[in-house]
């Protein structure tokens, strides 16, 4: 199974600067567990997922306070097919 067959689309995306409050509302209201981190080009920079979100909740960080360059895995594979 390829992930293209079982991702949600179209695909929802966050910015470098979006604080994790606001990406944790977008995953809750999406119902997905992570978004894809990409620069103005599209060109994926990481991910954050919903381990992230509590991963910071646990750590009793402010979520409105933390950016999505701050929390995100930035080692992702890239696969065009």
């Amino acid at each position: 199974m390829k992930a293209k067959e079982i991702m949600s689309k179209p695909v929802l995306a966050t910015t470098l600067r979006a604080s994790l409050r606001d990406i944790a509302t977008q995953l809750v209201a999406n119902s997905i567990s992570g978004m894809p981190v990409a620069d103005r080009k599209g060109t994926v920079l990481g991910i954050v997922t919903e381990a992230d979100v509590l991963e910071a909740v646990k750590d009793g960080q402010q979520l409105e306070k933390l950016t999505a360059t701050e929390v995100m895995s930035k080692k992702t594979l890239s696969r065009s097919t």
